[in-house]
């Protein structure tokens, strides 16, 4: 995840790490998903551009299991994020087996020490999806 949203474009892998496959299946259906991965490099092309330094990831400092009620959340946030790419999905369709709140340490674009925590939630048959970069311009709503 980190090294999708912060190296070279890298929209593709950055976009399967975020969105549950029923919402990349949609996108290509409607043949959106190369305009939003095309999109998405272009914007990291762009921003690369204003750093004194790439980031660096340097440790994930702490991790803390999510409770039930926090998977169930999870399952709403991705089934809504399927239903914004045009997915015809229901609140059986994506099942959170686990997940967990990752701090994670790195040098940000200044080089100095920085610390964010991301939510990364396991679907069922899926794998292992994170919940962030809402901010990223790809969704026009907050969850």
């Amino acid at each position: 995840y980190f090294k999708a949203r912060f190296s070279k474009p890298r929209g593709k892998d950055y976009y399967s790490t975020i969105l549950p496959d029923d919402a990349i299946d949609a996108l290509k259906d409607e043949d959106e998903w190369k305009e939003k991965v095309e999109d998405y490099n272009d914007d990291v092309e762009n921003r690369m551009k204003d750093w004194d330094k790439k980031p660096k990831f340097k440790k994930i400092s702490k991790t803390k299991k999510m409770k039930n009620s926090e998977l169930r959340a999870a399952e709403d946030y991705f089934c809504g994020i399927a239903e914004l790419c045009g997915a015809d999905v229901d609140d059986d369709d994506i099942k959170a087996k686990k997940g967990y709140a990752v701090t994670i340490k790195y040098k940000n674009t200044e080089g100095d020490n920085d610390k964010t925590t991301i939510y990364v939630v396991k679907l069922k048959g899926e794998g292992w999806k994170v919940m962030a970069d809402l901010g990223s311009g790809f969704f026009d709503l907050d969850f």
